[in-house]
């Protein structure tokens, strides 16, 4: 089976590429990607997949003007939304054309996104032929409970190292797991992303550095993972509204 995805916000695209990496039978699969809805039509034509996955927002052509040309041209594909709330009535526009299956919200859930590409098999006929086997769906199940450990695994790391070095490339690799696919399901499970749930983890902490000792603020900084007092300052007055100072003598 054929699967293309047309997304122009690399993490989104390749966080969706891991996710079907991970979950469908990579030998009974071809996935390719497209940044933009004119690209899009471009490796549709040419490689003719059963199924398109596609943003609707993007710049040169968007998902609605390609999913418009291709529902023409390519009377076998089908195809999936993936968009924000604020496009919905993009979406439902979309979702008048026959052969578009499902309009599914960011951040991506992958059992929707399995469940949406499952459906469509089952209305091919080809539920149990190449494709995502039953036993595979239901395998898949066990499969969130392994992703539930990989993002404590991921939550532990941040509060037992936000003082040091950190980021999510270095995470995702101790955690043997490619960093957009950690990306996409980290957000989706804690409703923030990875950079701003350790951001959060650094500045509590300062918090507490402030108010129970009288360290520098520049050694708080440096405790906490700022290598820089100034950019620690900036992102504590964003965060918490005032200065570090002004936090301490409150």
């Amino acid at each position: 089976m054929q699967i293309l995805i047309v997304e122009d916000e690399r993490l989104t695209r390749e966080g969706i590429q891991s996710i079907l990496e991970v979950k469908l039978p990579l030998e009974k699969h071809r996935i390719s990607c497209a940044v933009n809805g004119a690209e899009g039509i471009v490796k549709a034509l040419a490689i003719k997949p059963d199924i398109i996955i596609t943003d609707i927002k993007m710049p040169e052509m968007n998902g609605l003007e390609m999913i418009r040309f291709l529902h023409r041209s390519l009377p076998s594909s089908h195809f999936i939304i993936v968009s924000c709330y604020s496009e919905f009535h993009y979406a439902q526009t979309a979702l008048k054309f026959k052969r578009v299956h499902d309009y599914l919200l960011k951040p991506i859930s992958w059992t929707s996104l399995v469940e949406a590409i499952r459906n469509i098999q089952a209305e091919l006929g080809n539920a149990d032929t190449p494709g995502i086997s039953l036993d595979s769906i239901g395998d898949s199940v066990s499969d969130e409970n392994k992703e539930g450990n990989a993002i404590e695994k991921a939550k532990r790391m941040i509060h037992d190292n936000y003082g040091q070095d950190i980021n999510l490339q270095i995470v995702a690799e101790r955690l043997y797991l490619n960093p957009s696919y950690l990306s996409t399901i980290f957000k989706n499970a804690t409703g923030q992303g990875f950079s701003d749930y350790l951001i959060e983890v650094r500045i509590k902490q300062s918090q507490r550095l402030l108010k129970e000792t009288e360290l520098y603020v520049y050694t708080i900084a440096q405790m906490v993972g700022y290598k820089s007092e100034k950019h620690f300052i900036n992102i504590f007055k964003k965060r918490v509204g005032c200065s570090p100072n002004k936090f301490r003598n409150a």
